[in-house]
């Protein structure tokens, strides 16, 4: 199990991971929905440029789950893993850049084992499998 869902709880509560469901309730994902602080701060957060062109937090998780829900409907029929990438077009430093997500479908947590997705960056997957600390972009 990803470090991430095992330390879910604690993360929550050092501000590491997101609760994201309300956002992904109005968007129309079903089940529990994490992201951790390095996608909410590097990428959902948005810059000065970004908030000129009229983009806020909820506009730009809105894209990120939007795009979370098409990549589900479309590529997941036919790939059954529980881990896939995904990408979504977001402003950053007044350009447009496609960046690379993370979907992790798993538990919420030791505890419970409904199901939940995380959101999270590459560099994030794979400091969690190295139980590494990760980089906060």
């Amino acid at each position: 199990m990803e470090n991430f869902i095992k330390n879910r709880n604690s993360d929550i509560e050092e501000g590491k991971q997101l609760d994201i469901s309300e956002y992904g309730i109005k968007s129309g994902m079903p089940i529990a929905l994490y992201t951790t602080s390095g996608v909410w701060e590097g990428y959902i957060k948005p810059d000065e440029e970004a908030v000129k062109k009229g983009e806020n937090e909820e506009k730009r998780l809105g894209m990120v789950i939007n795009k979370l829900i098409y990549y589900i409907r479309v590529y997941r029929q036919d790939n059954r893993s529980n881990l896939f990438g995904f990408e979504v077009d977001l402003t950053r430093k007044g350009t447009t850049e496609s960046i690379k997500f993370i979907s992790y479908l798993g538990q919420k947590s030791n505890e419970d084992e409904n199901p939940s997705i995380t959101i999270l960056l590459p560099e994030e997957l794979e400091s969690s499998r190295n139980n590494e600390p990760t980089k906060q972009s």
